[in-house]
């Protein structure tokens, strides 16, 4: 991917899209930020409920299929934020460059 060299003021850039502690985008409509932490909310609650043991089998199983569609919302929003996210580095000049976020490779 190409390089693009910027030359924005100090304290502008394009890094206001990066999503905030809760992997939501920080320009993103509030209403989102909200629906993100009230799924990942649940989804702790139904982690925490099936690892105590104490519900019924038939209770885990919909707590299940829950938490697993949970985690789907919550993958998509965080492979959202993603994509918005770019870093800036320092060309030979000093000048910065935008480029695409790359993440590291899981093991």
């Amino acid at each position: 991917m190409p390089k693009t060299t910027t030359n924005r003021p100090r304290g502008q850039s394009r890094i206001s899209a990066a999503p905030d502690a809760s992997g939501n985008p920080r320009d993103s409509p509030p209403a989102d930020r909200k629906d993100f932490d009230k799924a990942l909310a649940e989804l702790e609650k139904i982690v925490q409920q099936l690892e105590s043991g104490n519900v019924p089998l038939d209770k885990s199983l919909e707590l299940f299929q829950r938490g697993i569609e949970l985690a789907r919302q919550c993958k998509q929003r965080l492979d959202a934020a993603e994509l918005r996210v770019s870093q800036l580095t320092k060309d030979k000049e000093g000048l910065f460059q935008e480029e695409a976020f790359e993440p590291e490779a899981e093991a």
